[in-house]
């Protein structure tokens, strides 16, 4: 064990965990990391992912973008809107190259269809 603590669940630790949603079902995606957290809260999770599944599943001041100009925090404080803000936000994906349903209804001008479930 750790001295001074009470279970190996709650030690201190650091978890490194390349493309995290690699051969994972969309379920999987959402879940996984969510459900890591929660069992192990002592630990820092470190992961790389290109799934909006993944990233969306994260409070998004947990999120860091490794890009061209080094790591950077989103500045994004409030839990994300949608997947299309994920897309948007993470992977600097524009809205207008969204597919959209052009038979689907929206009375919302911000539904995307990008909507979590």
């Amino acid at each position: 064990g750790n001295p001074g603590c009470d279970s190996v669940l709650s030690s201190p630790a650091i978890a490194r965990i390349d493309e995290i949603d690699l051969h994972l079902h969309p379920t999987w995606e959402i879940s996984l990391l969510p459900t890591l957290i929660e069992a192990f809260p002592g630990t820092q999770f470190i992961v790389t992912t290109q799934s909006v599944l993944v990233t969306g599943s994260l409070d998004p001041h947990n999120v860091r973008v490794l890009g061209p100009g080094g790591v950077e925090s989103l500045g994004v404080e409030t839990p994300w809107d949608d997947f299309g803000h994920v897309l948007t936000k993470v992977f600097g994906v524009p809205r207008q190259n969204f597919r959209q349903d052009p038979n689907a209804k929206r009375t919302d001008p911000a539904d995307d269809g990008f909507k979590q479930p």
